[in-house]
C-alpha cells in the first residue's frame, strides 16, 4: 500500500489571485507585495522588495479595509499569512 505523503492542512481551498497589494508592519511604511493565492484565511504572497516580515502586520488589499495578519511560514521571497478575522467569502 503506497501512502500520499502529501497532507493538506489549510482549512479552506486557496484560489489563484494574483494582484499587487502592500504590507504594513508596525510602525513601518507599507511596502509593496503581490498576492499569488487566497483564501477566506490567509494568503500566499512574494515580495517584491526583499524586505524583511516581521510576525504580524496588516494586508491592504484594493477595496477591502487593512487585514490585521500573522505571518505562518516564510521562504525566500514567498510567505503564507493567516488572517486574524476571517474574510467574508464574497
Amino acid at each position: 500500500m503506497i501512502q500520499d505523503s502529501h497532507i493538506e492542512r489549510r482549512r479552506v481551498p486557496r484560489f489563484a489571485f494574483q494582484v499587487r497589494a502592500a504590507l504594513r508592519q508596525q510602525s513601518d511604511h507599507r511596502f509593496a507585495i503581490r498576492v499569488i493565492d487566497i483564501s477566506t484565511h490567509g494568503c500566499r504572497i512574494e515580495l517584491l522588495c526583499g524586505q524583511k516580515l516581521a510576525p504580524t502586520g496588516w494586508l491592504y488589499l484594493e477595496n477591502l479595509a487593512a487585514q490585521p495578519m500573522r505571518v505562518v511560514w516564510s521562504r525566500d521571497t514567498f510567505a503564507g499569512l493567516e488572517f486574524d478575522t476571517p474574510l467574508h467569502e464574497a
